[in-house]
């Protein structure tokens, strides 16, 4: 059911995909297959974004990164966090591609969102279970003449509402 609404979504048969994946969530909710919720939540989340709900995608694309956020809290092993979000990123540069387009723009939010994405095997080495740095706390750990800068590159489609 997956994979035909992520393949109905693709062909542009938004109505079909729809049905689809919302039977996907609900047999993934039902067995307890978290990869696959979270999959369709964002695959939910770019029908949303497709049809001009900015809102409703921005939730699912939200509930879609605290189910990995979960899956990966549980991981013992910084190299087993590390490979869980591998094939994940795609969901946190929808997010991001969102509200980095809302007005006004969160730029704390946005680098909470870029924290959160990247670099989670360093964090958790350094530590664990610790949270990941705000914006707020870079200045006290930066000399005064020193500017930051963050450079992401993610293929999203700008086009869609």
């Amino acid at each position: 059911m997956l994979y035909r609404g992520e393949a109905l979504r693709r062909a542009g048969r938004h109505v079909e995909a729809e049905g689809d994946l919302r039977a996907a969530l609900d047999l993934a909710v039902a067995t307890g297959l978290v990869e696959e919720q979270w999959k369709v939540q964002y695959a939910l989340g770019q029908l949303a974004q497709a049809a001009g709900d900015r809102a409703g995608a921005r939730q699912l694309f939200e509930r879609a990164i605290a189910i990995v956020e979960s899956v990966r809290a549980d991981l013992g092993a910084p190299a087993l966090r590390s490979e869980l979000l591998a094939d994940k990123r795609d969901v946190y540069d929808a997010l991001i591609w969102l509200r980095l387009h809302d007005d006004p723009v969160s730029i704390a939010d946005v680098f909470g969102l870029f924290e959160q994405s990247r670099a989670r095997a360093w964090r958790d080495r350094m530590r664990p279970g610790g949270e990941a740095p705000t914006l707020r706390a870079v200045p006290d750990h930066l000399p005064d003449d020193t500017l930051l800068l963050e450079y992401r590159s993610a293929h999203c489609r700008s086009s869609v509402p």
